[in-house]
């Protein structure tokens, strides 16, 4: 949803019209729904707002630009990137600077080096040491927890399709880092 504007010796982040429009796009389909029917809105869900711009063949920010690595085809968008956008903050004015450092983790020998990073390992830093950036919302803050909300509605009753077999412990299991239900996965014998 935005595009670095750039000086020398400073860059800023400014609204790229476009991707501002499928940004506001995705967050009015999560949580108002889209009314193709005529009927009463229903909010869609992450997958189906996938699908939904993956029919319209609405290019996504991987295929506009060329720094952007992408698996999928064009215009082809997936569960992950309609997730990342509605968990941004930046979109609600809060984009933050130093969410990574890099670290020698004693593989310089056999790393390749990247450009502006050296040879070390990028990690994430704690929350607390990254530095708030302010710039220009697309979202207002009502609609951007709205999507939250929702985020963490579904992270409590997510299930997926049934299990062909039992399990000991359905459903109870979460993961500790995002809070999602654990599902058994069998595996064909050889």
């Amino acid at each position: 949803g935005y595009k670095v504007v750039s000086e020398p010796h400073k860059s800023w982040l400014e609204p790229d019209e476009e991707e501002a429009k499928i940004v506001v796009l995705v967050f009015q389909l999560y949580t108002k729904g889209v009314d193709v029917t005529k009927m009463p809105l229903e909010p869609m869900s992450l997958n189906g707002i996938a699908a939904y711009l993956t029919n319209l063949r609405i290019p996504s920010r991987g295929d506009t630009q060329k720094h952007v690595a992408k698996k999928q085809g064009y215009g082809v968008w997936t569960y992950t990137m309609i997730r990342h956008i509605i968990a941004n903050t930046s979109y609600i004015g809060s984009w933050y600077y130093g969410k990574t450092q890099i670290i020698d983790d004693g593989k310089k020998s056999t790393r390749k080096p990247k450009s502006k990073c050296g040879t070390g390992k990028q990690v994430a830093r704690d929350q607390v040491d990254w530095i708030q950036v302010k710039v220009t919302p697309l979202i207002d803050q009502q609609t951007f927890d709205d999507a939250q909300m929702f985020i963490e509605k579904n992270k409590q009753t997510r299930v997926g399709r049934p299990l062909k077999k039992e399990h000991l412990m359905p459903k109870r299991l979460r993961c500790i880092k995002c809070g999602y239900v654990a599902r058994a996965k069998s595996f064909k014998q050889w």
